[in-house]
């Protein structure tokens, strides 16, 4: 089996880090937490989301 070598997705661009520099000093505009939800199934509950944390 070959190795590959795969760049590292950390690895940004003078641009691409100003960017997200800039959109980190952002306003949060919608904050989620512990978010999850359930369905109902032939066979029992299915779970589809889990304590789901996120903002944006």
């Amino acid at each position: 089996m070959t190795k590959l070598d795969l760049p590292n997705y950390k690895d940004q661009s003078p641009e691409v880090k100003a960017r997200f520099d800039d959109l980190k000093q952002r306003d949060v505009i919608l904050d989620v937490k512990h978010l999850g939800k359930i369905f109902d199934s032939a066979k029992g509950p299915v779970t589809a989301l889990e304590d789901i944390n996120f903002q944006v």
